[in-house]
């Protein structure tokens, strides 16, 4: 049993497993009576269900394009796997999920490689309240510890999630999308070290972080930069689920 955070259908769709259902395709024509002419029976092929999410894991594993772990030196479009203390937020349509930067006993990698992970909010899964925020209240928030003024921390930021955004929305993997090169070419210097301690400071980590798991498809793999010591590694999710806290050695 999965107790999901996040499941995206838009990609469960998107992975066509080689078996169509009873009536996909099919098409009959029946002889009415009293020679009333014929009537045409037809099913629609695309309306085919979204595969199971397990079914999907599993063939998944089984292809070339099987997860690697998300510490591993990776591409953009490689899907990998994760398991990490996270927690996210909804900034206008995009869930954005950050795990914790300082290594813990259950968590020793941590902050050797940070992980981003967006996705589409109305791809999270159950009915309770959603924890939402802005680039107004985040850059408000960041500018009470900085003296940096918050009109400058909503640009960078307004750029950052515009960026992600995009990003959530279309193919990864594409080299004649205009604004999926843009995403890569600009991500590296759309003030990563400032978003990204302003969005752990909202949320509270790593008070507030929980553990789990899942698998996402690589965005981009950011190198570190000035301010930030170590790389992030964005990425837009299949699943995300909670699992049980690993145990303390010892």
């Amino acid at each position: 049993m999965r107790e999901l955070v996040y499941l995206s259908k838009r990609k469960l769709a998107a992975f066509d497993l080689g078996r169509r259902g009873l009536f996909d395709r099919f098409k009959a024509t029946v002889k009415a009576p009293l020679g009333f002419g014929e009537v045409t029976v037809e099913a629609d092929g695309s309306r085919r269900k979204v595969p199971h999410l397990d079914r999907v894991l599993t063939e998944l594993d089984r292809s070339e394009l099987a997860p690697v772990w998300f510490s591993e030196d990776v591409i953009p479009g490689q899907w990998v796997q994760f398991e990490a203390p996270l927690s996210y937020a909804v900034v206008g349509t995009t869930a954005v999920f950050l795990d914790v930067e300082e290594p813990t006993p259950t968590y020793p990698t941590g902050g050797q490689r940070r992980l981003m992970l967006h996705g589409a909010a109305e791809h999270l899964v159950g009915a309770g309240r959603r924890p939402r925020t802005s680039v107004e209240e985040l850059s408000a928030e960041a500018a009470d510890y900085s003296p940096v003024p918050a009109e400058a921390f909503e640009s960078v930021s307004n750029h950052f999630f515009d960026l992600i955004e995009y990003a959530t929305g279309h193919d990864v993997t594409s080299r004649n999308d205009p604004g999926m090169v843009m995403v890569r070419n600009k991500i590296t210097a759309s003030g990563l070290e400032h978003v990204i301690p302003i969005m752990g400071q909202h949320l509270r980590l790593p008070h507030s972080a929980a553990w789990m798991a899942g698998c996402a498809r690589v965005t981009h793999v950011v190198p570190a930069v000035r301010g930030l010591p170590v790389g992030t590694l964005f990425a837009s999710p299949l699943y995300v689920e909670y699992v049980a806290a690993p145990r303390e050695d010892g």
